[in-house]
């Protein structure tokens, strides 16, 4: 859904907070392990950029606890409406609408942070990375998910046309190969790459394929007669119990250095 990177635009927030639902069925795993992932301890303070929902949000406050902070940062007002509704708001869980690109934090003022398939959507993910890393302190951790839509696999027995829909999809997204580049992200942020693997995720539903991997919208855009014989084999396969899908997802751990502080004045939160 390109509407991500401005979903109050959009005037659709209802069905962008029904796809991150569905997403999440399916991306658990890959969540947990990036939140075991920062290392975080009980008293400290943690952003979720990008945070929709804030579901996860809600784990890093629950592994922070009472004492700690769990911050989740994104955009859009009406999404943030949903996250207070579904989870509060209080010492130890808050959730502020701002810019990635200029976060209103202070230099090292935070213990660690998450990006979750966010990067793929902002204008210039390297200045994201970088502004995270200035709120991270020195020692602390960043991970970040992100998924590379060109190792999109679908069923699909014409191989044609399933590259004709695959490269469909990617070309849909503002930076289709966001899973491949984040070590670049990371090392021209100045940090140390801990850790740099993949993860599979498969989906065996053909409609759910077709909400979280976009295809039924580009079989739509392309509007030919290939592509919906195409999805009619799917939907077939479907019926069989033979349909398959999967798509690779880079999750990164990075490290922030010691660095020269700027003089400049601190970002208070709202």
């Amino acid at each position: 859904m390109s509407g991500f990177q401005d979903v109050d635009a959009t005037g659709a927030s209802v069905q962008f907070a029904a796809y991150l639902d569905a997403a999440s069925t399916i991306a658990q795993p890959y969540k947990r392990a990036s939140i075991e992932a920062l290392g975080l301890r009980r008293g400290d303070r943690a952003l979720d950029i990008g945070c929709g929902l804030g579901d996860e949000v809600r784990l890093l406050a629950d592994t922070v606890g009472s004492t700690g902070s769990a911050i989740g940062v994104d955009l859009s007002g009406q999404l943030l409406d949903a996250a207070r509704a579904r989870h509060g708001q209080g010492p130890s869980i808050r959730f502020v609408q701002a810019d990635a690109h200029r976060l209103p934090f202070a230099e090292n003022e935070v213990d660690g942070a998450r990006i979750d398939r966010t990067l793929q959507h902002v204008v210039d993910p390297a200045l994201v990375v970088r502004e995270v890393a200035r709120a991270v302190r020195p020692g602390g951790r960043i991970v970040a998910f992100e998924p590379d839509w060109h190792t999109l696999v679908v069923s699909g027995e014409d191989i044609d046309t399933t590259q004709a829909v695959i490269s469909e999809v990617a070309a849909s997204l503002r930076h289709p190969t966001a899973g491949r580049s984040l070590p670049a992200w990371f090392h021209s942020a100045g940090l140390i790459i801990e850790r740099f693997e993949g993860h599979a995720v498969v989906i065996r539903r053909l409609a759910l394929a077709e909400q979280l991997m976009r295809l039924g919208a580009a079989v739509e855009r392309m509007a030919t007669a290939a592509a919906r014989a195409w999805r009619d084999e799917l939907r077939g396969q479907e019926a069989r119990g033979t349909f398959a899908a999967s798509i690779t997802g880079f999750m990164i751990v990075g490290v922030p250095t010691e660095r020269e502080t700027e003089d400049r004045e601190p970002r208070a939160v709202p």
